[in-house]
């Protein structure tokens, strides 16, 4: 029986980690150990890892604070699995979620399980796979996968960003003829954790945010050409999610003018006729137009959030 490494980065998650660990400690496939690296949380989640202790398969190491990136890539060192699959410390996964996995996984392909709120394909290929994500129809996580270490080699997580850096991780780990495929079934149940440190309505931290996802775009984009018009809607897209964020007119018309915003304005081709209204009013210096169009997008955000989570409720109902 193959041995699988659960790596679980953990930051201040004290109100959903127990959840969690319950979940890891809890499959039906037993050849596992559970790697939870604290990224120098300040709430209470230490306290609750240590209640775990007992378990002989229990592995925990504490950090001082530097991202989600290398807090994976502590725990990727610290592994001894065949597999390692990634959980982060505010989600959950169905017991038998690493059994089903491990039994899907034969010839060359990688395995994972849908994440709540999103339907998968069965299979997909890689260019498949960069397409939906960069058109929003799937998460880029590299959480949900079990990953052959034998495969992985060197492969880490870039630290060099903390924006996409799990798709990096899981399209630069895939090869170009390389299948996925999505076991029904069991589902990696994502929860959005309020105090996660992407979010910030920060003008700094805005400006950081957009390196960081272009840094990203730009790395995948190397290497996998030929979905131009895919890129540019992504970094549109991301750019608008930041531009929600803010509540300020006098933030909006500094945002307008900063070179990175404005020059991925006017390099970017995309068909989406409401992102061509937020290109073209940026580009046209319609600060007003911008803040009205941002308010109204933020409702319509938290209107989809709330559906999603209400699509939820009435799965698990069902089940």
């Amino acid at each position: 029986m193959k041995k699988v490494s659960i790596i679980i980065p953990v930051y201040n998650a004290e109100l959903y980690l127990e959840k969690c660990l319950n979940s890891a400690f809890s499959q039906t496939y037993k050849n596992i150990e559970v790697i939870v690296v604290n990224d120098g949380s300040k709430d209470d989640s230490e306290r609750i890892c240590f209640k775990y202790k007992r378990n002989n398969n229990f592995i925990y190491t504490y950090i001082e604070n530097s991202g989600v990136s290398n807090a994976r890539n502590a725990g990727i060192e610290m592994s001894t699995g065949d597999y390692l699959f990634f959980l982060d410390g505010d989600d959950y996964i169905d017991e038998n979620t690493i059994e089903e996995l491990v039994s899907h996984d034969f010839g060359e392909k990688l395995v994972g399980v849908s994440i709540s709120g999103y339907t998968y394909d069965s299979n997909l290929s890689k260019e498949e796979l960069i397409k939906k994500i960069m058109l929003n129809k799937m998460l880029g996580s590299a959480c949900g996968y079990l990953f052959k270490r034998e495969k992985l080699k060197d492969l880490r997580f870039d630290t060099n960003t903390s924006y996409m850096e799990d798709t990096l991780f899981l399209i630069s780990y895939l090869d170009s003829n390389e299948k996925i495929e999505y076991v029904t079934g069991p589902i990696y149940h994502y929860v959005s954790n309020d105090n996660s440190t992407t979010k910030s309505n920060d003008y700094d931290k805005i400006i950081k945010n957009i390196e960081f996802f272009l840094y990203s775009i730009n790395k995948i984009q190397e290497n996998n050409s030929g979905l131009s018009k895919y890129y540019d809607y992504k970094r549109i897209k991301l750019i608008e999610s930041e531009f929600i964020k803010v509540k300020s007119i006098d933030i909006i018309k500094k945002l307008c003018n900063e070179y990175i915003v404005v020059s991925e304005m006017k390099t970017c081709s995309i068909e989406n006729h409401i992102l061509k209204l937020f290109q073209r009013n940026i580009l046209k210096k319609r600060y007003w137009y911008i803040y009205i169009y941002c308010i109204t997008r933020k409702f319509y955000v938290e209107l989809k959030k709330k559906t999603r989570k209400l699509k939820k409720i009435l799965y698990v109902s069902f089940l």
